[in-house]
């Protein structure tokens, strides 16, 4: 089960710094995100240079500096994991949703190559010796055309690489309203364990991974965040994910560049 907004989305890439949580098994994990609607440097590595951790929270063992990994033993008790994973069944499931994240930069590319398509029109008039107005009305009709016809291929490109993603998220999730005890204390846990508050979190979000399921390697921080992520917080900080099950076979999440790999242990968290 993983805690994120109704509006979640996925960054995936083959440029992978963190990998999938996969598994052979039924899985449940927890995850909230701390959000910022400012851009930050990609190179930054250590947590508390863009939010705070609580080093002294109980149960809380670093497994990796630069960049910071964090497991939280104990987090939730075992009933506290149930009561969420109860919450998310009786509200229902749906196919966890992706985003094609990095968009206004492809588009901003593109774009400043539009007007060299109208360089050879407007060179060959000019070489004419064709009035200026000319010129300059047909470089802008041409511009124009180019535009039209640009749109139309990044919006149908956008939809085409949209479920491209999908097929690399296999899992199933539910956006929860931190209503039930449990859920509250999950999110009064995260705030203490972030120094933060959750007007700054996603809403929580619990994601089910069955047999054969998977989440494919991508980045949960996307540097378009300015733009394409304002209505939902703006730019990721920090992910937590809390293990709602035990599972002896699958379900790990994996650092791929890292060599690095978490089990699931019920009720333990892992901050990232």
């Amino acid at each position: 089960i993983l805690i994120s907004p109704p509006s979640s989305s996925i960054r995936l890439s083959s440029q992978t710094p963190h990998a999938p949580l996969s598994s052979t098994t039924r899985s449940f994990v927890a995850r909230t995100r701390a959000m910022r609607p400012a851009r930050i440097s990609c190179t930054v590595s250590s947590l508390d240079q863009h939010i705070e951790i609580d080093r002294n929270f109980p149960g809380l063992r670093q497994l990796h500096s630069n960049p910071d990994i964090f497991v939280i033993d104990d987090m939730l008790q075992g009933g506290e994991c149930e009561e969420i994973i109860e919450a998310a069944r009786s509200k229902g499931l749906a196919l966890s949703p992706v985003a094609y994240a990095g968009w206004t930069e492809d588009a901003a590319i593109w774009s400043r190559l539009l007007p060299i398509g109208s360089l050879p029109t407007v060179n060959s008039m000019l070489n004419a010796h064709e009035p200026t107005w000319k010129v300059a009305l047909t470089g802008v009709g041409i511009w124009m055309g180019l535009s039209v016809v640009f749109w139309a291929a990044a919006s149908a490109f956008a939809t085409w690489r949209t479920s491209q993603l999908q097929a690399l998220r296999t899992s199933t999730s539910t956006a929860l309203e931190g209503s039930t005890e449990a859920e509250k204390v999950l999110i009064d846990k995260a705030q203490d364990l972030m120094k933060s508050t959750w007007k700054k979190f996603e809403a929580p979000t619990v994601i089910r991974y069955e047999k054969g399921q998977a989440l494919a390697p991508h980045f949960d921080a996307n540097r378009g965040a300015d733009v394409e992520d304002v209505k939902r917080g703006g730019q990721t900080l920090a992910t937590l994910l809390v293990y709602l099950n035990d599972s002896s076979e699958g379900g790990e999440t994996a650092f791929g560049k890292l060599g690095l790999k978490v089990g699931p242990k019920r009720g333990q968290g892992l901050l990232f």
